[in-house]
């Protein structure tokens, strides 16, 4: 059996394991039932329905695949939800995170929203990437975080999410901030460099190493210790999503602006 094919199975033996508690989550959503609440993490909600629907996707099993579609429109309501009754500064905490939150929430939602079958929104993403970068740049940066584990996976993030958007130069700008990475951050740092200065053209040295970069953060069982043995954070659903995302964009079609099927996506990452 080759490791795609594990890959896409234990997507299904996790629903297969879960799915009591999968469908519990769809008619008892947490966010919504505690919404009165001051919220100190507002993204947090947005955040775990489309991860939720991203596993119910890949598992690919018709029930997995409805849940799945379930989950991303909760995170396209909770994220409406909470940007028209404007929750996003609810608490001093709340206020500490702003505007990474918002720019999670856009984001989160313009995903959603496209894997819902609408066209993606790639000026949402531009800005949702502004949000996210300024945070790591301004708040993080003040209180000498940026060297912090979640904060360099952040700050990729806002990275990403620019090259999804397909605006290479923002991306390459962030690229060029003069922090020091460290860790799998630096590898990853290292490759969207190198997309961004070649690109369009990219070889096929560069797409060797890609498929092996894509192949690594898409096990669901990606982890990875630092010198210490300590696990290094990584938003792995999110990293891989994008990942796959970036691979279709630049690698498989080799243009950014065509337009992405979200179940080639979805093939790729759970395969």
């Amino acid at each position: 059996m080759t490791r795609e094919i594990v890959f896409s199975e234990i997507y299904r033996k996790r629903w297969v394991a879960h799915e009591s508690s999968w469908k519990h989550l769809l008619v008892d959503d947490p966010v919504t039932r505690n919404w009165n609440r001051p919220q100190d993490m507002p993204w947090v909600g947005v955040d775990i329905s489309l991860l939720n629907a991203l596993q119910c996707m890949c598992a690919g099993t018709p029930d997995a695949s409805a849940a799945g579609h379930v989950f991303a429109q909760r995170a396209v309501d909770l994220a409406e939800n909470m940007q028209r009754e404007k929750r996003l500064r609810d608490t001093p905490v709340a206020e500490a995170a702003y505007p990474f939150s918002s720019g999670v929430i856009n984001r989160d939602r313009t995903y959603a929203r496209w894997l819902l079958g609408e066209p993606l929104n790639r000026q949402s993403l531009r800005w949702a990437s502004e949000c996210i970068s300024t945070w790591c740049l301004t708040k993080a940066n003040d209180r000498n975080q940026f060297l912090l584990d979640m904060t360099q996976d952040i700050f990729l993030q806002s990275v990403r999410v620019a090259l999804v958007a397909g605006n290479l130069p923002y991306a390459t700008e962030l690229l060029g901030v003069q922090r020091q990475f460290r860790h799998h951050y630096l590898i990853e740092k290292e490759l969207w460099s190198k997309l961004v200065s070649h690109y369009p053209d990219v070889d096929d040295d560069f797409d060797a190493e890609y498929e092996l970069f894509f192949d690594e953060v898409r096990d669901p069982g990606f982890s990875i210790n630092d010198e210490d043995g300590m696990v290094i954070y990584r938003d792995r659903e999110i990293l891989a999503f994008e990942a796959g995302m970036i691979r279709e964009m630049y690698v498989i079609q080799a243009s950014p602006q065509n337009e992405l099927t979200p179940a080639d996506v979805i093939q790729a990452v759970a395969r």
